[in-house]
């Protein structure tokens, strides 16, 4: 089995809004005519899209760990033939954990990402980055 492997390293900045949603091609894990590059910014387009659902996750998270400024947490799931995502794990290098995990989980869990080849998966690997917000506002 063909297991495509993608490491996207995108920064994200602290945002109000979700930018909009331009399609990406439904065969684009398919088709071999697709590069690594549109399909790297096609699962980063439905990662920022989601990313006030994943920030909420850790600004709740840091009710328990109030002195915790920005934090880092590296993703990685699976993108199964439908194009959801079928398994996911989570390393934080951040100091929280526990309801932070299963938030992060949901929230990827619920995305949709092209579908990935008949009998195949994609493998994503992805850091994002977190900022505390209630710090940001009190400068």
């Amino acid at each position: 089995m063909k297991i495509l492997i993608l490491l996207i390293s995108l920064t994200f900045l602290s945002c109000t809004t979700a930018p909009k949603k331009s399609p990406c091609p439904d065969d684009l894990f398919t088709n071999e005519k697709y590069d690594q590059k549109l399909k790297s910014m096609c699962i980063g387009r439905e990662i920022r899209r989601n990313y006030p659902k994943l920030q909420k996750c850790y600004n709740d998270s840091l009710q328990n760990a109030p002195s915790k400024t920005n934090g880092i947490s590296i993703v990685d799931f699976v993108i199964g033939p439908s194009g959801t995502v079928t398994s996911f794990k989570q390393d934080s290098l951040t100091d929280v954990s526990g309801p932070f995990d299963s938030c992060l989980q949901e929230v990827f869990m619920k995305m949709t990402f092209p579908k990935a080849p008949v009998g195949d998966t994609v493998k994503v690997k992805q850091p994002i980055n977190f900022i505390n917000n209630k710090e940001q506002l009190q400068k």
